[in-house]
């Protein structure tokens, strides 16, 4: 396999390495490898790899771009064909967190009342009488609000 070339473009904002990202991508042959977000001063570190010469283009195309807006390019560079093992610096694998195992109480687990099981017929015709007896009841409510016509 033949080793790739990273580009390295670190600007000041996310949008302006936005801008590079986008930038270097469209103009050469180039994948985008991520972006880190440094602590204090607002840059942005935006990485591109490919082979050499489609990398060197498209650093130069982001640096324009980014310039072209008035944004303010910090740093840039081109490491030709990485060496081996370095894009375990360059793009380190995150640890993986382990689910940390919580202890649920026996009670929180267990009904607090047993539920009795009803074949779905009866569960049906138990529910449509508590409708009917519901409905009933609204009605009557309804009637003994509702003043009779002619009586005041």
């Amino acid at each position: 396999m033949k080793a790739q070339s990273l580009g390295l473009i670190e600007v000041v904002g996310l949008t302006n390495a936005i801008e590079a990202a986008d930038a270097a991508v469209k103009s050469a042959n180039v994948e985008l490898g991520g972006y880190e977000v440094t602590k204090g001063g607002g840059l942005v570190l935006v990485k591109v790899m490919g082979e050499v010469g489609a990398v060197k283009a498209a650093v130069e195309s982001a640096i324009n771009a980014v310039e072209r807006k008035n944004g303010k390019v910090y740093s840039h560079k081109v490491i030709a064909r990485m060496g081996e093992n370095i894009d375990q610096i360059v793009f380190p694998k995150k640890a993986e967190k382990k689910p940390e195992s919580v202890a649920t109480p026996q009670a929180a687990i267990a009904p607090k009342e047993e539920i009795e099981v009803k074949n779905i017929e009866e569960a049906v015709e138990e529910c449509a009488s508590c409708v009917d007896l519901i409905t009933q009841a609204e009605e009557a409510e309804i009637k003994a609000k509702k003043p009779i016509k002619g009586k005041k």
